[in-house]
């Protein structure tokens, strides 16, 4: 895509909410270069796969380009900031005072570039006693609340597997960047930086249960695998032991429900006329279905509600998705080709899942597979208008590091 053609955006991100915040500007076709300290954004050695870069790196890190400097350094710190001059956008997720220790903080930023527009993510916040607290999606999943709604009422409390809440403040992270770009392109300058918090995202993930309880003065129960606002809605045992779910989302669908399991006669029952009386009675309710439903298999139920018009779907693994050629091509996927980093997990491509927004005759297309450590530096510095010579008295100190790959200096 090139809706952002011509926007430069200057990542200084470790992890999972700055680097796929400033993965998603690349997608949208903005510049992006990420600084990558010379120990290397922590988020290369996340989960399974090689230290150069794990499997979590590659789906963070694609449409940017890479320098890896040692701000530490005066020659590290200069070569940043003749970057940021230049930049639209400057983004960072790490600890709150970590960039002012390295002349990088908001003040420092904006003395060299007034119009720039600066985001931050926190564990937090960005000022008061909280701030200096370090934050990881697992440890915000509990502090927020969010584990306390996973899992059966009695049972253990869970959290998702997945990184929904770094997830989530990179989407908010976004929104507030692309709102300061708009505001600034209409004449008015963005006062102050964009502070995006773990804690708020994941709090701002629960706006439900939170208004529930304002209500209410009690926390919102667990309810294993149904849905805490609508009955019946969740998750059913069928024949062999296989799972669908289903979702009755207003009373009429709960007509349809009864008539197509011929169990019209709840339909008489006070008990069920409406979802908030159903939600009372859900355990009298499931009394009814849940024998029901495990008397005929995964298929049979998928065909039958759907032709009756019932919400139903099957309860996939990421495998069954892969395997089905519909889903699959749902999703926005496309393909990374041969690349330094790819060569040494001795792959010539791979599939990655692309950007989840849709605008019509634009095509997301790849620019810049996920990169080594390093892999841009000559090429960035030469931009920057650094001599050969100079470079190459960089590259002998521990200021500037450069991938074995990188081209010959020219």
């Amino acid at each position: 895509m090139e809706l952002l053609k011509g926007i430069k955006v200057i990542e200084f991100g470790e992890g999972v909410a700055g680097p796929l915040a400033a993965q998603f500007l690349g997608d949208l076709g903005a510049e992006v270069i990420k600084v990558e300290r010379p120990s290397g954004d922590w988020g290369r050695t996340m989960g399974p796969g090689l230290t150069e870069g794990s499997y979590h790196f590659l789906s963070l890190n694609r449409n940017k380009r890479n320098i890896s400097i040692d701000v530490k350094t005066k020659t590290g710190l200069k070569i940043a900031q003749e970057l940021i001059k230049e930049a639209d956008i400057f983004l960072t997720n790490f600890r709150p005072g970590a960039m002012d220790k390295l002349h990088l903080g908001y003040g420092d930023v904006v003395k060299i570039n007034p119009s720039i527009i600066y985001g931050r993510v926190s564990g937090y916040e960005h000022d008061g006693k909280l701030s200096k607290l370090p934050g990881s999606d697992t440890v915000l999943q509990a502090v927020s609340g969010i584990m306390s709604h996973i899992g059966d009422e009695d049972g253990e409390y869970f959290r998702t597997t997945f990184q929904v809440i770094d997830h989530a403040a990179a989407r908010d992270l976004l929104i507030g960047v692309l709102s300061a770009l708009v505001s600034r392109l209409m004449g008015r300058l963005p006062k102050g930086p964009i502070d995006i918090s773990l804690f708020s995202t994941g709090v701002g993930l629960q706006l439900q249960q939170w208004q529930e309880y304002i209500f209410t003065g009690s926390p919102p129960k667990r309810v294993g695998n149904k849905n805490s606002v609508l009955s019946p809605a969740g998750i059913y045992e069928v024949l062999n032991d296989e799972r669908i779910t289903i979702a009755v989302l207003r009373d009429e669908h709960f007509v349809k429900l009864c008539k197509a399991l011929h169990i019209d006669y709840l339909l008489d029952d006070e008990r069920y006329k409406t979802n908030e009386l159903r939600l009372i009675n859900r355990e009298s309710l499931d009394e009814v279905l849940v024998p029901i439903f495990k008397k005929q298999s995964k298929s049979y139920w998928l065909a039958f509600l759907e032709k009756s018009d019932i919400l139903v779907a099957p309860v996939n693994t990421i495998a069954d998705i892969d395997q089905d050629e519909h889903l699959r091509n749902c999703i926005p996927f496309y393909t990374i080709p041969s690349s330094p980093l790819l060569e040494k997990y001795q792959r010539s491509e791979v599939e990655v899942v692309g950007l989840p927004i849709r605008f019509e005759n634009e095509k997301e297309e790849l620019k810049y597979p996920p990169p080594l450590k390093g892999e841009h530096t000559t090429t960035i510095l030469q931009e920057l208008g650094y001599s050969k010579e100079a470079i190459e008295q960089f590259m002998s100190t521990s200021a500037v590091l450069q991938a074995q790959i990188e081209e010959k200096i020219k």
